[in-house]
């Protein structure tokens, strides 16, 4: 697991909006996360209308949920021009309407999975298996508050997916923690985490 952040590549092409936005939004975004010892954090967030997606930022890899169709080949451009970025450390997931019961379910079993930190707090990812890869980047100050609320506290975290909550709780000092979810695979990466 490396902690470098990178820097941007010089181009300063600005005749992609997409490209200009997450140029912009991860420079902020890197200031923030050298501060904080993270290096898993969102760059882009359907900022334009013609491009309704997220860019998730992984220790040097991407993931780009994509919530229509043929925007592929720009943001790959975009990434590989910003941060010289290899194909295949670009993971894409698509977003369509789901079962209710399909929503969780495995998309592969190739197992690639990696270490990030956030807020100097190790977490396990999938890169492959699931839609989700196993920490939800948007709650990210959610878990800081509960996690200074739950301090010389129990903490019950219900449907709790890979315990992340927990652990940040656990690391700023609750006193106990019990995790709940449905999910053998997810009580078990919870578990993985508190390892880490």
């Amino acid at each position: 697991m490396t902690y470098d952040l990178p820097l941007l590549s010089e181009d300063e092409d600005k005749s992609s909006p997409l490209k200009n936005r997450i140029r912009k939004n991860y420079r902020h975004a890197r200031k923030w996360a050298k501060r904080t010892t993270t290096n898993a954090f969102r760059i882009y967030d359907k900022d334009i209308k013609e491009y309704p997606l997220t860019i998730d930022y992984y220790d040097e890899r991407f993931s780009v949920h994509l919530f229509s169709d043929g925007k592929e080949e720009a943001v790959q451009q975009a990434l590989q021009e910003l941060f010289s970025v290899k194909n295949d450390w670009i993971y894409w997931r698509y977003h369509y309407k789901r079962k209710k019961e399909e929503q969780y379910e495995k998309i592969a079993s190739l197992n690639e999975c990696m270490t990030v930190l956030e807020y100097g707090v190790k977490f396990k990812l999938n890169l492959t298996d699931y839609l989700d890869m196993g920490l939800f980047l948007d709650h990210r100050e959610t878990r800081q508050l509960a996690a200074k609320m739950a301090r010389e506290k129990r903490l019950l975290n219900l449907f709790s997916y890979t315990g992340s909550f927990s652990v940040h709780a656990a690391f700023q000092g609750a006193n106990f923690t019990k995790s709940v979810d449905l999910s053998n695979t997810y009580t078990q990466w919870a578990k993985e985490n508190f390892v880490l």
